[in-house]
């Protein structure tokens, strides 16, 4: 369980993991109030994703070679405590470890396809958050004349997507405690008919067995999920404490 909060309020996460046999694994969760990154105006909107998911994780065979795991769920977005829409996905990953030592190489197929549907919304509620003069309004105009993406509720979150593609990612442990690793992408959005490709670097260190620092860096072609007309820099740290 994770708790937490920001200017948007409370934010909260809870998963139960239960391992049925030594090679698989379900699990089960819901966030609350997460931070949304369908698109950059919805971003700048400070948009908010709440779900609930379900998955489930498998090694396929016994020398831990294959591994296939998958995520399905179920959404609803807000902006300003106002929904905006729901939908559902879901995510998908086969996974082959090409070698363990010096370096462990991992090849991965990956997938992605998610549905948003905004019939539902109540224009009423979300059209004052682009009206001229707003906070919102001036912020997303300026995305607009940027050319990064049109600032109407309807295009806040792309209503389908198709995503296939393919990782290599390189791990090594460089000093006790302190790992370094690397992932390319290579993919296709069939919704939107283009190519996307983008890499990260992280890096992890354990102080002590009860403390994990996080830091990464990356850059996709396409951004991210709606965002498929705009590259994205993306840097993150983290600080994780386990008792």
């Amino acid at each position: 369980t994770e708790l937490g909060g920001s200017e948007a309020g409370f934010l909260a996460k809870s998963e139960l993991r239960r391992k049925i046999t030594a090679t698989r694994t379900w699990f089960a969760g819901i966030s609350y109030n997460g931070r949304a990154t369908d698109s950059l105006s919805l971003e700048v909107l400070d948009g908010r994703d709440s779900r609930a998911y379900l998955g489930w994780d498998w090694t396929l065979d016994k020398a831990s070679l294959w591994r296939f795991a998958t995520t399905g769920y179920g959404r609803i977005a807000t902006v300003d405590q106002s929904v905006i829409g729901n939908g559902f996905g879901a995510e998908w990953q086969l996974e082959r470890l090409v070698m363990r030592e010096p370096i462990e190489i991992r090849l991965a197929y990956v997938g992605q396809f998610s549905s948003f549907d905004t019939t539902s919304t109540n224009s009423n509620i979300v059209s004052p958050l682009f009206e001229p003069g707003s906070t919102s309004a001036g912020e997303v105009a300026a995305l607009d004349a940027a050319g990064i993406e049109a600032a109407t509720p309807e295009t806040l979150i792309d209503p389908l997507i198709h995503y296939e593609g393919v990782s290599l990612t390189l791990r090594r442990e460089i000093l006790p405690r302190w790992t370094i690793e690397a992932t390319g992408l290579f993919g296709y959005y069939f919704d939107s008919s283009q190519t996307s490709y983008g890499g990260y670097l992280r890096t992890t260190w354990l102080p002590r067995k009860s403390l994990e620092i996080n830091l990464s860096a990356g850059y996709l072609s396409s951004g991210t999920q709606s965002n498929t007309g705009s590259q994205l820099l993306d840097f993150a740290f983290s600080l994780r404490y386990f008792y």
